[in-house]
């Protein structure tokens, strides 16, 4: 149960990056007592994709005080959303579906976001839907009951599950445990990918270096292998290499290692590049960021051999938990031992005709979560 923050509270809103990162300190405190804190929620990171993607934004980060202490952080910012009605401000997580999770800084989540709703609710409004998303199941309860402490009732939608593997039971345990027909599949791709030549796997995790090799050989070698697959061509800015993103990723990949939080896999066939797996890792979770290979070995379903040695590797160590991600793609189904569910809650301006038209889309939509299937909505 979260403790109930005292009548002492108070709220200092911050807008401007520079003047953010003088309380970097009291965000890492925080962010290590925050439960299931990932990646994401770094100061760093938020710093980068600032600098990359803010200028069209407003920053909104909400420090919750507790007399002269800093007791939680709400990181938020007004973005545009485009719809066929027009432009709709949304004040929400600044994550922009890089992730799979988001919430507070800090130890009491409900608490923190309830002071924060109300600082919201009372200073000048400058957005006409307030959007939530990336709850995690296991969050959704408070993030409703801090709702309810501001007599707010949102919409709760549902989004696409993600894919988890539990780390912590032996490999073995998780192995058998693995549908008989996909085993099989991974020994054929073995055997196939062996008759194209001698098969590696290169496991590098910047935890390992002390934070103090980037290892920039091997992030090339991960963009070469994007550019020569499917990927090479994709327009959907999700891949390492798409123009939009190939600059900002490669900003975090030098602060996240000098952090410790890199972890890459690489697969060779006679000392060539065949695929590769880009992650972070974060409080015992591996994040599963970008992942391909080379269309030369597909034969040998070169992506299947590397997911099964990279979860091999990763059992017995000391992270909790791999993250393929969101969405339905299949081969997370083959993989994964949890479907996380995730929600996003959305609160609509009164006053502003749009957001109560989109509102009411959503609504007769239905792709809303139904009222009987949560106590809280």
């Amino acid at each position: 149960m979260n403790a109930i923050l005292p009548i002492t509270t108070r709220v200092v809103e911050i807008n401007d990056m520079a003047e953010l990162s003088s309380y970097r300190d009291d965000w890492a405190r925080l962010l290590v007592v925050t439960p299931d804190a990932c990646f994401f929620q770094e100061l760093g990171w938020l710093a980068i994709y600032w600098r990359h993607f803010g200028h069209d934004q407003r920053l909104r980060v909400l420090l919750v005080y507790d007399d002269d202490s800093i007791v939680g952080i709400v990181p938020l910012a007004v973005r545009t959303m485009l719809t066929r009605g027009g432009a709709i401000r949304t004040l929400g997580y600044p994550l922009d579906g890089w992730g799979t999770r988001y919430g507070p800084i800090g130890p009491n989540s409900r608490n923190i976001l309830s002071t924060g709703l109300k600082h919201v609710l009372k200073t000048v409004r400058d957005w006409d839907v307030m959007e939530l998303d990336w709850i995690a199941d296991d969050r959704l309860a408070d993030v409703a009951s801090a709702f309810e402490d501001v007599q707010v009732c949102p919409q709760v939608f549902t989004r696409e599950a993600t894919s988890l593997v539990d780390l912590t039971m032996p490999w073995d345990d998780y192995w058998m445990g693995l549908l008989g027909k996909h085993r099989n599949n991974v020994r054929r791709a073995e055997k196939k990918l062996a008759k194209l030549g001698r098969v590696e796997m290169l496991h590098h995790r910047s935890s390992e270096c002390g934070g103090t090799d980037s290892r920039w050989d091997l992030y090339d070698v991960c963009e070469k292998v994007s550019w020569q697959s499917w990927q090479g061509t994709s327009a959907t800015g999700t891949t390492l290499t798409h123009e939009r993103v190939r600059e900002f990723l490669r900003d975090v990949h030098e602060v996240a290692s000098g952090m410790g939080h890199v972890a890459i896999h690489l697969l060779s066939i006679d000392d060539e590049p065949a695929a590769f797996s880009y992650n972070y890792v974060f409080q015992g979770t591996e994040y599963g960021l970008r992942m391909g290979y080379d269309p030369k070995f597909k034969s040998g379903n070169p992506g299947t051999v590397l997911i099964h040695r990279m979860l091999q590797d990763a059992f017995g160590g000391d992270r909790r938990q791999f993250d393929f991600g969101e969405g339905d793609s299949r081969y997370k189904h083959h993989w994964r031992t949890d479907a996380m569910p995730s929600f996003r809650l959305c609160h609509y301006a009164k006053t502003s005709l749009r957001a109560q038209a989109l509102r009411w889309k959503r609504h007769w939509a239905g792709d809303l979560l139904k009222p009987d299937t949560r106590r809280f909505v």
